[in-house]
């Protein structure tokens, strides 16, 4: 394992603040900026910069500032990357792991991680949609995809080890639009560059009407082990309210071309306060749901951005959304439904049957680190959460060129990994474990609470928490109502 050199990096880092700021002359020739940075890069021993866009971008803006006299610019270029450079240099310098890391961070790290593809294209944007995704592209698609195989390969670069993987995710958009031998590819790069276990859920969301017989079959073969399929509602006129191009016909189509192909591990999304969608018809779509050969149902709310265009329509009174009480209503309705039916809540939108939970979801709100690749996607790696450029333009000629796809990143704090701990883990039936959280954080963890226990107590006044000497945990109230308690923790 190479030395730690946090030491070194940090005395570079201050080095050129200090030129910066105390109106070094020579720092305004490109050549003293170039030794600059070459020393902070030196520091490293590595030289994790080398073919990074940290390093290249930085440079470059840099001198371009230098050159034009302008501290200003040069300070701002150097603030604005240095978390960046900072980060690559952590991930190329493993620092060991002492209790002392463990804690700050609130999440140790040696579970294994998980993996997230996102793939954004549809046949067609649903009209409540916010997502990243826009209409399918052939030629589009295949260098997206190859793209995403740059972007595996530029990661592994920067890999001392495999770390070991046991969840891999297709995410969009709709996956189940791009061919299964792309799929297939991504996958076998994941066991080149991983220690992906025997084990590894691998997961592909998919709508109906996408699946046929013979594409589930070859999804099968590519090692897909798990189908999330967007089914939304068993009522063909909510389907065309939101501008589903399925009906309800084909979501029993696509499960019985999913189960020939094998596939015994599937969820199905239903969503709740749709247009036109009142008491009966939820109930109707439940029993179908419930009725269907799935191990997991996923119930998510309505929302709506206001720029989409079913937002402006209800806007003008058009269609009709049912009322808010009567959602939440439904919603309680929903929990003892399921549960009758062997669907245990798990985490506030999530049912599953014994042993079915997502894993790969459950990292989200465990928080251990899961990797994502491809347009738009975020990161966590235990210490960094970093996401990658949204633009699909630029996003390919990024990989493509040999750089990194990497647009924005910051280290968790103290502070923040605490916050995340109770914002996150509170979406779990579980909720959170105290201990777990005091041995993590030590003194800190006591402190946090500390400052909230008037607000805890009121909401365990309300009926929202259950709350005792070894976990906090939300009731099934608190998980209509999770906002206004999970405010408490941002």
């Amino acid at each position: 394992m190479p030395p730690d050199n946090s030491d070194a990096f940090n005395k570079i880092k201050v080095k050129l603040y200090r030129e910066i700021y105390g109106g070094n002359k020579d720092f305004l020739l490109p050549g003293r900026a170039s030794k600059s940075f070459n020393a902070m890069r030196a520091a490293t021993r590595r030289r994790p910069f080398e073919n990074h866009h940290a390093s290249n971008s930085l440079l470059s803006y840099w001198q371009a500032a230098i050159r034009q006299k302008d501290r200003a610019g040069a300070e701002n270029v150097f603030v604005r990357r240095y978390n960046i450079c900072k980060y690559m240099h952590l991930r190329m310098n493993p620092e060991k792991t002492t209790d002392d890391n463990k804690n700050r961070r609130g999440r140790k790290t040696e579970t294994a991680a998980g993996c997230y593809f996102h793939i954004p294209f549809c046949a067609r944007k649903c009209a409540y949609c916010q997502f990243l995704s826009f209409t399918f592209d052939e030629k589009t698609e295949t260098r997206y995809a190859n793209a995403v195989l740059m972007e595996l390969r530029l990661f592994a670069e920067r890999l001392s080890s495999a770390p070991p993987v046991d969840s891999i995710y297709f995410g969009g958009g709709t996956p189940g639009l791009i061919p299964a031998e792309h799929i297939a590819g991504i996958i076998n790069e994941c066991r080149r560059i991983f220690h992906v276990t025997a084990d590894c859920e691998i997961t592909l969301e998919t709508n109906p009407g996408a699946v046929s017989l013979e594409k589930a079959a070859d999804y099968r073969a590519a090692g897909v082990n798990r189908v999330s399929l967007g089914a939304q509602s068993f009522s063909d006129a909510e389907l065309r309210a939101v501008g589903r191009i399925h009906s309800a016909a084909q979501i029993m189509e696509s499960l019985a071309a999913l189960a020939g192909a094998g596939f015994d591990n599937i969820n199905l999304d239903l969503m709740l306060g749709l247009p036109f969608q009142n008491a009966e018809s939820w109930r109707a779509t439940l029993r179908a749901a419930a009725g269907c050969p799935v191990r997991h149902i996923s119930v998510y709310m309505l929302e709506l951005d206001e720029r989409s265009p079913l937002a402006v329509q209800t806007a003008g009174g058009k269609p009709f959304l049912p009322g808010e009480d009567l959602v939440a209503d439904l919603y309680l309705e929903t929990i003892n439904y399921l549960v009758s039916r062997g669907l245990y809540q798990y985490e506030i939108s999530n049912f599953a049957r014994t042993g079915s939970s997502s894993r790969h979801n459950m990292k989200y709100w465990r928080r251990i680190p899961v990797y994502g690749f491809g347009l738009g996607s975020h990161s966590f790696d235990g210490r960094f959460r970093y996401a990658n450029v949204s633009e699909i333009e630029n996003y390919c000629r990024r990989v493509e060129s040999g750089r990194s796809p990497v647009d924005r990143s910051s280290e968790v704090a103290e502070k923040q990994a605490l916050e995340e701990t109770f914002f996150l883990g509170l979406r779990l039936a579980a909720g959170v474990d105290l201990r777990e959280v005091a041995d993590d954080f030590k003194d800190p963890a006591a402190g946090f609470l500390a400052g909230r226990e008037k607000a805890l107590e009121d909401f365990r006044e309300k009926g929202l928490i259950d709350i005792n000497s070894s976990r906090l945990r939300l009731t099934e109230k608190g998980m209509l109502l999770s906002n206004e308690v999970l405010e408490l923790f941002i």
